[in-house]
């Protein structure tokens, strides 16, 4: 029901608010009330929305009463969708040194710890994302390139994680081995970059998911170097749009496409 009021109070003609007895009576219209009268979905209209607009926390309400522009009361019994201002997009904060001009953003640890602990932390956070989005996500006890397979829909895919800190000069870099790249080129394989950085004082991490098309793409386009043994893979976030670049050289490419996408 909740649900229902939320679509008609975002139609058009309704942005300036609508009567509860409107509401329940284009409920009743869609069908989707069942075998409710107007009364009853009346009364439970009037509910919701009465218990919606007491709520305490302004950031848990979705519906608003609507005041009277002449008198400034507010108007019985007539309710609007309340429109909650988007986050801004996260990206790494700048902690303030003693020189303005050479600001650089803080290392997530303070007291440094191993590539180790890094790298497996990385793989329980992408982990963690991929639960969250419905994927039954394990992890590998033994490591051949391939850190976790991940399955939905009886479609199951390999997920190698690189995990790296964001530098001082907003960069963070990894490799990954060319003969584990060639393995699985003919593999539903993922390679999920952590980019881990700091926001508002608090530790988040930033993820960059590529398939291994994405790669050879970046490779045909020069914008990753490459040896006989790694594909170097260096991400820049731009200074002033904030906007994630992957580089090499004089060649770069927009990564925000790839930007904490988890659709695998």
């Amino acid at each position: 029901m909740k649900e229902l009021i939320k679509k008609i109070l975002s139609e058009k003609d309704a942005k300036e608010g609508l009567h509860v007895r409107m509401i329940a009576e284009r409920i009743l219209m869609s069908g989707a009330s069942g075998d409710m009268s107007i009364d009853e979905v009346l009364r439970k209209v009037t509910q919701i929305l009465n218990r919606e607009v007491k709520k305490k926390n302004a950031a848990d309400k979705d519906f608003a009463r609507v005041k009277n522009p002449k008198t400034g009361k507010f108007r019985a019994g007539v309710y609007k969708l309340r429109i909650k201002k988007k986050e801004p997009l996260p990206i790494p904060i700048i902690e303030d040194s003693q020189n303005e001009e050479t600001k650089e953003i803080a290392s997530p640890q303070a007291q440094r710890i191993t590539t180790n602990y890094m790298g497996k932390a990385g793989e329980y956070a992408v982990m963690s994302e991929l639960l969250f989005r419905g994927y039954n996500a394990n992890n590998m006890s033994v490591d051949e390139g391939v850190d976790i397979v991940a399955s939905k829909d009886n479609v199951f895919f390999f997920v190698q994680v690189k995990t790296a800190e964001l530098k001082g000069n907003y960069t963070a870099h990894t490799q990954i081995k060319v003969n584990r790249f060639d393995a699985f080129i003919n593999a539903q394989i993922r390679y999920i970059i952590v980019v881990r950085c700091k926001e508002n004082n608090a530790y988040k991490n930033i993820f960059f998911t590529f398939s291994n098309s994405d790669i050879e793409q970046f490779k045909f386009h020069k914008c990753v170097n490459t040896s006989d043994d790694y594909i170097y893979i260096k991400i820049r976030f731009d200074v002033d749009t904030h906007k994630p670049v992957l580089y090499h050289e004089n060649k770069s490419l927009d990564m925000s496409f790839f930007m904490n996408r988890f659709q695998l």
